[in-house]
Formats: structure tokens, sequence, C-alpha cells
């Protein structure tokens, strides 16, 4: 950005709720911060971007110019592709792009839509495998059992969703959802653990993983090495 003429300061990364692609959860992790979601949402309303307040005071067209510069022309696009990912437009003039690569390395956009097509691959054949359909029966009765109604892990994660999408910042409905978060979690821990739902997954995974192109190990591990290097090269950015 300053060598096209522009001043930029690095945003703060916003706190993501803890990702798990199947709903595995952790009793303590539950009883702690139920599903991260509520806190996660805290932490995004008090992220700001220090860039919003110096180019507000840029004339129009410069504002334009900025945002061009930060993420393209649309005029020099790439469209990446690989199996079982959505196709990827990267707009190869932005300094996105192009910081990325000099972090990251050339090919790295390519390599992790890759791997993200692997993952999507086995994610969707882990979810339809009756050996993790059997084990989320056996969850979903020990729910019932209890008097809670969800059927499938991610349930109660979108009725939480929902909750906070209706809070909004009004401090007395997300202490609402927050609480109803933390009853939730806790009780999907509890069955998870009774239902043996992580081992189920585990071997469901491994079973799906078998079925890979036998270079995925190797595409795999060039992501974490560029990973690994980008992390070892960066500066941290304080919130």
């Amino acid at each position: 950005m300053h060598d096209r003429g522009f001043g930029y300061q690095p945003v703060p990364a916003a706190e993501l709720a803890p990702q798990n692609p199947y709903g595995l959860l952790d009793e303590q992790q539950a009883r702690n911060d139920g599903y991260g979601m509520t806190s996660a949402a805290l932490a995004q309303q008090r992220l700001s971007d220090p860039n919003q307040a110096e180019t507000s005071k840029l004339p129009a067209d410069r504002q334009e110019a900025w945002n061009t510069a930060l993420v393209g022309t649309g005029h020099d696009q790439v469209t990446l592709s690989a199996p079982g990912a959505a196709t990827l437009q990267i707009n190869t003039d932005s300094c996105v792009y192009q910081s990325r690569n000099r972090l990251y390395g050339q090919g790295y956009d390519q390599l992790n839509l890759q791997i993200t097509g692997l993952e999507s691959q086995v994610i969707a054949s882990v979810l339809q495998s009756q050996t993790f359909l059997a084990a989320q029966q056996r969850w979903a009765d020990c729910i019932a059992g209890h008097g809670g109604t969800a059927t499938t892990l991610q349930q109660d994660r979108a009725a939480v969703r929902d909750a906070l999408a209706h809070a909004g910042s009004r401090p007395d409905a997300l202490h609402a959802t927050a609480r109803a978060e933390l009853d939730a979690a806790k009780l999907d821990a509890t069955c998870q653990d009774t239902a043996h739902l992580a081992a189920a997954v585990q071997q469901a995974q491994a079973d799906a993983e078998t079925h890979l192109d036998t270079h995925w190990h190797d595409q795999a591990s060039a992501l974490l090495t560029a990973r690994h290097a980008a992390l070892a090269a960066a500066t941290p950015v304080q919130g």
C-alpha cells in the first residue's frame, strides 16, 4: 500500500468461535465458554479497523483509489478451481494478493484450495457414514432423555447464531443468549461423551481418508510448511 502511495494499518484478527466441522465439543470447553459463539461475537463488536478514521478524511476519489489498491480492480482476475471446492476468483493486482504471495509463497492460494476441497470431501463422507449417523442418533437419544429437542449436532449452534443476530449489541439479550448457549453446550458435550461421538468421528474420518488421492499427504505437508514459514516471518499485530 505504501508503494502505491497510501497508508495502511494492519487490522487485528477477529476472535473466531472454535470450529469443528462435525460439531465435536469437550466438556471443559462447554463449561467455560459454551460453543464460543457469544464471546466471539462480543470480541467482534469491540474490534475496529484502524484505517477507517484515516480513509474517511480522504476525498471520495482517493477513498476509491485506496480501496482499489487494497482489493484490486477486477481487471486482472484469475479463477482457481479444485475438486470438492468452490471456484475462487482472485484479483492479482491487489495488495492483498501480492502480500499474501510474498508471505506464504507463490501458488499458496491454489494449494490451499486443493486442501479445502479434500477436507470438504472427507467431511461430507464422514457426515454421511453409518458410523457417524449411528453415533449422532445415540447423542440425540441422550439429549431427548434430558429434555432437549435437538436431533442434529448443528441445531443448537444454529439457535445460538439466530439469537445473537437478534440480540445485536443489547447487553440483556446477549447475557440471556450466553446463558442459553452455556446450558445447551454443557448438555451437548455430556451427551457426546455418552454417545462416544469423538471415537466414531475418528473412525469414520480414517475410513474416508483411505479413499483420497495418495498425494494428499504431500499437499497437506506443503500447506503446513507455508503457514509455519508465514507465522515465523510475520510481525504480531497488537489489538
